[in-house]
Formats: structure tokens, C-alpha cells, sequence
């Protein structure tokens, strides 16, 4: 199933951005560690935020913030 997501997911993107270059892939390890080893080729890492992580009291999500500290690129934060 989330191999189904990613596919839809970027459909989406190239549909409304053709000339945009997408990578998804799936990954084994936390999804922050993912994000930030993908971020190492990356010019740009889009993470959504729910805000619903076990950071309580906090407007982004675990992955989120890791991601957002951690990235070797810029990482922009979709809220929608």
C-alpha cells in the first residue's frame, strides 16, 4: 500500500510541476532517518506536518523537526 501512495504522489507532483524531477522511494529505517539520508542528493526534501507527533505542545511533528535540523538541503514543510 505505501508503495501505491508514493506512486500517486508522484503522479500528482508531475501532473501540476512537469518540469519538476521526483525520487520517491520506500526505506526500512525510521522516516526521519530515511528523509535525511535522501536529503544527502537532494536540492529540496517536501515532509508534511500534522502536528500530531509525541512532541506535545509543539506545531511540527518528530519526523518533521528531525528532518528540518538534520537535512543537507533545504526541507520545505507542506502544512495543508
Amino acid at each position: 500500500a505505501g508503495l501505491e501512495v508514493l506512486r500517486l504522489a508522484e503522479e500528482r507532483v508531475l501532473r501540476e510541476r512537469p518540469a519538476f524531477t521526483v525520487r520517491c522511494r520506500s526505506g526500512a529505517g525510521s522516516a526521519s532517518a530515511e528523509l535525511v539520508d535522501a536529503s544527502q542528493g537532494a536540492r529540496l526534501v517536501v515532509v508534511g506536518s500534522s502536528g500530531a507527533g509525541p512532541l506535545t505542545g509543539l506545531l511540527l511533528g518528530s519526523t518533521t523537526h528531525a528532518v528540518i535540523h538534520h537535512a543537507a538541503c533545504p526541507v520545505l514543510v507542506h502544512r495543508g
